[in-house]
């Protein structure tokens, strides 16, 4: 008898935690008690910048990006030197004026019709405009007596034709500007409206190349 129930009280010993754990499994399985995976956290851009202290780490990297951005501006002009500043209006009707012509060498000939000087440098004057033109030259002959009217001068040039811009006197302020003295008288004048050479009295051909060299054409 005390064999019979030793061996009982062993056989529920070894059955008590086989009891147990079958028990604890059917209490995981209910849907009330079961514990849900951990969701992952979506790193998204603004979580980024804020763990990285405001540095943008997502997206092209910025080491192809210049050090510094040089904003550009509208370019401005340039103002003008100061110079010679003159308005006329040709025998013809064309305006013509500093502001026009700046940036391009200026030959202007003070001359009259009855004068054997002007006369005599007439055709040098007009080859050396024919010859640089292509440079830029513009060569204007004012008649600086004022006792010739268009009539006069018209009667002139219908006679002994010119190739250059007749200005009379009264046309133009280029007389008050430059204040020539005798006929013919000769002023140089560069692109940046600066007198650069003038010379008094008939000249010639090579006086006249003199003069358009102080400007830079050679």
């Amino acid at each position: 008898m005390r064999s019979t129930a030793y061996v009982l009280f062993i056989t529920c010993l070894l059955l008590a935690p086989a009891s147990a754990q079958s028990g604890g499994s059917d209490t995981t399985s209910s849907g009330d008690n079961q514990s849900q995976p951990k969701a992952h956290k979506v790193w998204d851009n603004e979580s980024i910048q804020e763990l990285q202290g405001g540095i943008n780490i997502v997206g092209p990297s910025n080491n192809n990006r210049p050090a510094h951005t040089v904003h550009s501006t509208p370019q401005q002009q340039m103002p003008k030197p100061s110079g010679v500043v003159f308005r006329a209006h040709t025998l013809e009707g064309q305006e013509v004026s500093s502001d026009d012509l700046y940036g391009r060498p200026i030959l202007v000939q003070f001359w009259a019709t009855w004068c054997p000087h002007c006369q005599a440098d007439q055709a040098p004057v007009d080859r050396i405009a024919r010859q640089y033109a292509n440079s830029g030259l513009v060569v204007l002959a004012v008649d600086e007596d004022k006792k010739e009217n268009e009539q006069v001068v018209r009667q002139y040039l219908s006679v002994r034709p010119r190739a250059v811009p007749i200005i009379l006197k009264e046309d133009s302020n280029l007389d008050k500007v430059l204040a020539p003295q005798g006929y013919p008288t000769y002023y140089m004048i560069d692109g940046q409206g600066r007198i650069v050479g003038s010379r008094k009295g008939e000249i010639g051909e090579h006086g006249l190349r003199s003069l358009v060299a102080k400007a830079g054409l050679m």
